[in-house]
């Protein structure tokens, strides 16, 4: 009997002494599972509004791996989509309203008169990385 390994040895372990499938199978479904338990977080963290313990009211449709980009752009029609997301859930006295671009919760200020109010309610701007690509290539 030779001492070297065999491309058909179904007997062959692995350095951690289980059959390689037996391995492969755990690893697997545990990257599956994880999967599946972050998908349903984001589904549920989709569907709650960003800035609901506020009382600003947000756009419903928002996708769980892209927010409302598939609101904004689904139809082929940017003014409907913006339209959708950002105009009809604002609230009528302050011209506020909530939407999830990517995985980022963002506030949406559609009168003008508000903005200073909203700015200087908070000092802490949290950078997109994405935007901040866009604006070094392009701007």
């Amino acid at each position: 009997m030779s001492n070297y390994l065999h491309i058909n040895d179904t007997n062959y372990t692995g350095e951690l002494g289980a059959p390689r499938i037996v391995i492969a199978t755990v690893f697997l479904s545990s990257l599956v599972a994880y999967g599946y338990l972050w998908a349903q977080r984001m589904k549920k963290k989709a569907s709650t509004p960003c800035f609901a313990e506020q009382g600003i009211p947000m756009s419903g449709g928002a996708n769980f791996l892209l927010g409302h980009a598939t609101v904004l752009y689904g139809d082929g029609d940017f003014r409907k989509g913006y339209k959708t997301v950002y105009e009809m859930p604002a609230d009528q006295t302050s011209g506020l309203s909530s939407l999830w671009l990517i995985n980022r919760p963002v506030l949406s200020v559609l009168l003008a008169r508000h903005v200073k109010t909203v700015l200087n309610a908070s000092s802490y701007r949290e950078p997109f990385r994405l935007l901040d690509v866009h604006n070094d290539y392009f701007l």
